[in-house]
């Protein structure tokens, strides 16, 4: 990992110019799920309570099957969440959320992901960067929904301020923990859309945001992104809202400087039985073009796995040229421990 990119947010930390921003990639290790295994999750357990009620699955056969269900048949996400909005009341959707969210699909009672789980070693050294007594974060924002970031916080008796809607300011001294997708703590097992603020779930959620350029959210995360140095933990990019926003600030002539932790992709084994699967799609494909009339080569290349190492290697060369576009530092890690030994070097 980066030298200069440690000594750049150590300076920033002590200065107290650092920003976080969080996401599904902080919560996992406690047991939560991701985007795609909550969705999944929701709308499987909404049809085993409307249509299989003699089947009681338990949670991990449950996102299994959503997940098998999804490669399988290839649906939307942003369909499935119109699904079940469609098909539940505000109240049965929230509800249905906050079950999912904190694993108990299978009608256990609800327990704190906290008690008697493993630690989670990435969360832990992001509360020691919040407790250092001279020190102090400028600020987090987290697209999480789940209140795991304040838990730990709690128990280090840190000064915060949870903010998910406008009427909300960060109090003196404390770090404010801004949700711009909306907030749903553990003790809340009744959400109501006053205590939970705007959720951000689906397509026209996101549409919603996008037109309103005043909106809290979109200032907050506009505002922190241009001022200080920002470090991105857990996210995947897949947040849209947050993609939207960097090109919108990559266009502004203002100062930025954030970083954002990338997974190097590695070339997986490649085996006969690959290279095997490989020649059948080639042919396969190869056959429709010659009834469409097109013209094709038909030398049948064997060099399978040199074409994927060359693939592997251009495209982290891409997305270098994507983050200098998008004027964000990567900082490449192997392993996922070594992001919480990155975190915890900041502070030292």
């Amino acid at each position: 990992m980066s030298d200069d990119a440690l000594k750049d947010l150590q300076t920033a930390y002590q200065n107290g110019d650092l920003n976080l921003y969080l996401g599904a990639g902080v919560s996992a290790p406690s047991g939560l799920p991701n985007w795609k295994q909550l969705v999944v999750s929701m709308y499987f357990r909404y049809m085993n309570i409307e249509h299989w009620h003699s089947i009681r699955p338990f949670p991990n056969y449950l996102y299994a099957i959503g997940q098998w269900y999804l490669d399988k048949t290839g649906e939307s996400l942003d369909i499935i969440i119109r699904k079940l909005k469609s098909g539940l009341h505000e109240e049965e959707f929230l509800k249905f959320l906050y079950e999912s969210l904190y694993n108990q699909l299978d009608g256990a009672s609800i327990k704190n992901p906290f008690e008697n789980a493993s630690t989670n070693q990435l969360l832990t050294e992001i509360t020691a960067l919040a407790s250092q007594p001279n020190r102090t974060l400028n600020s987090i924002i987290t697209y999480n929904f789940d209140d795991l970031l304040e838990q730990s916080f709690q128990s280090k008796n840190i000064s915060y301020t949870s903010i998910f809607e406008n009427r909300t300011f960060p109090q003196q001294g404390s770090i404010p923990i801004y949700h711009p997708h909306g907030f749903m703590p553990f003790d809340n097992n009744l959400p109501t859309l006053q205590s939970t603020g705007n959720l951000i779930l689906s397509e026209d959620d996101y549409n919603s945001i996008a037109n309103n350029s005043h909106h809290w959210a979109n200032l907050i995360q506009t505002s922190r992104l241009t001022q200080g140095t920002g470090l991105m933990i857990g996210l995947s990019f897949s947040d849209r809202n947050l993609r939207r926003l960097i090109d919108l600030i990559a266009n502004i002539p203002l100062h930025t400087n954030n970083y954002i932790f990338l997974k190097r992709n590695s070339m997986p084994e490649f085996t006969e039985k690959d290279s095997k699967d490989i020649k059948q799609k080639a042919d396969a494909i190869l056959d429709k073009m010659k009834h469409a009339a097109i013209k094709v080569d038909e030398e049948v290349y064997k060099n399978s796995q040199m074409i994927l190492n060359e693939l592997f290697r251009m495209d982290e060369i891409i997305t270098h040229r994507v983050f200098d576009e998008m004027r964000i530092k990567p900082i490449w890690f192997s392993e996922y421990s070594e992001i919480s030994d990155f975190v915890r070097r900041i502070r030292e």
